[in-house]
């Protein structure tokens, strides 16, 4: 546990530590396909939040909960967004995560990964966004394979 803290506190120094910046706050809700952990694919809901800081850095806090296994994610990400329209309203993102996996009748266990997708912005205040992830856990990484450990999610925004 003092790992994820490690890292949340470290987003949020450096988010902070940049007093010039504009960011943005938002929180929002998705979907992922479910990553393949000890019971299988299965539809995940997710619950984030986050800031989006000078318009190229995002970090964001992800909750998300497998119905089916009762297994728990809870991770911090990062992406760099890389404006792709002139207006601005598609955004190319690439980042990592990392956080901690809670399994029902297995063992818990710290969690690595990567991100990327596409975002498309709303109006002022929504965005939508199709995103690609591969994430593991730490103590098994070697032990599987990576085909079965991506994850396709759908989220959407609204800015805070």
């Amino acid at each position: 546990m003092k790992k994820l803290g490690l890292i949340v506190t470290s987003a949020i120094l450096l988010s902070g530590g940049v007093s010039a910046a504009e960011y943005e706050s938002f929180v929002g809700l998705g979907v992922s396909d479910g990553t393949m952990n000890h019971g299988g694919y299965q539809f995940e809901p997710n619950l984030r939040a986050g800031v989006i800081i000078n318009d190229n850095h995002r970090v964001t806090g992800t909750y998300a909960y497998a119905t089916d296994s009762e297994a728990s994610n809870l991770f911090a990400s990062y992406d760099y967004m890389v404006g792709i329209s002139d207006n601005q309203k598609w955004n190319w993102f690439i980042g990592g995560s990392a956080g901690y996996s809670v399994f029902k009748g297995a063992d818990n266990d710290w969690n690595l990964g990567a991100q990327t997708g596409i975002q498309y912005v709303l109006g002022d205040q929504y965005s939508m966004e199709l995103g690609y992830r591969v994430i593991d856990t730490w103590d098994e990484w070697k032990d599987r394979n990576m085909s079965q450990l991506d994850s396709f999610y759908l989220a959407v925004d609204i800015k805070l």
